[in-house]
């Protein structure tokens, strides 16, 4: 597949119908999403899939993940989820400690960076689901803060093509407390047969001269079968 686990990846999604890449920003605040990461009907696989220009700020402050879906039309017991790994340079959680990262059953990581609200394990709750990146409290040795979502295993085993109207959007926290959204994945059956969870994107950490370190999105779209195999991968067991 053309994205890497745990390195940058070369796939770009396509804008969706009617939309067009906007030109140099002339505020931090567009009007519009600045980067559609993905859209049902096919990937890019020519471009770069970075959700900024090197022109471009990076992320210093706070980064808001939210999944929604038509839970209405969607199918009732489906229990649909947003996790986040902590990961460093060897793309695994430090020491293998399952709290450098939170999903459907732990709130929020152990440097107290990634916080996690919303629904609730069973799926009760608010609709929407979010994971706030605190991004100046992540600890120096985590690289990559990687997104997954996925569809929690239950009774029933539901697959992607069941989601109606899933996404998730991500958007920095502003210093008034309101939000710029600057990338979505709209979420449909694109990933793979069997595949229940998927890498939506990753913060990578970028040094910067000033001394400060920014933060830059990447996609990925990376289908994969569950959130335990997101564990395998990214050092976390679950039992």
């Amino acid at each position: 597949m053309p994205t890497d686990r745990n390195g940058d990846s070369t796939r770009q999604g396509k804008t969706t119908a009617g939309s067009r890449r906007p030109g140099p920003p002339t505020s931090r605040v567009p009007a519009e999403p600045a980067y559609h990461v993905h859209s049902p009907g096919g990937i890019d696989e020519t471009g770069i899939n970075v959700a900024f220009r090197a022109d471009e700020p990076g992320l210093t402050s706070k980064v808001e993940a939210r999944l929604t879906y038509d839970a209405h039309k969607s199918p009732d017991d489906l229990l649909f989820h947003l996790a986040a790994f902590m990961v460093d340079e060897n793309g695994t959680v430090p020491r293998h400690d399952p709290y450098y990262s939170v999903h459907h059953a732990w709130i929020r990581s152990k440097d107290l960076s990634l916080f996690r609200q919303g629904r609730r394990p069973h799926g009760s709750g608010s609709l929407d689901e979010t994971i706030i990146a605190d991004l100046p409290l992540v600890v120096d040795e985590i690289a990559k803060v990687v997104f997954v979502a996925y569809i929690q295993t239950g009774a029933v085993e539901h697959k992607f093509a069941d989601v109606v109207d899933g996404l998730v959007t991500f958007s920095e926290v502003l210093p008034d407390g309101s939000t710029r959204e600057f990338a979505r994945h709209e979420l449909d059956a694109d990933y793979g047969d069997g595949h229940r969870a998927v890498i939506v994107g990753k913060l990578i950490r970028r040094a910067h001269p000033a001394g400060a370190d920014e933060w830059i999105f990447v996609e990925s779209g990376e289908g994969i079968t569950s959130l335990i195999e997101a564990g395998d991968l990214f050092g976390v067991k679950f039992v």
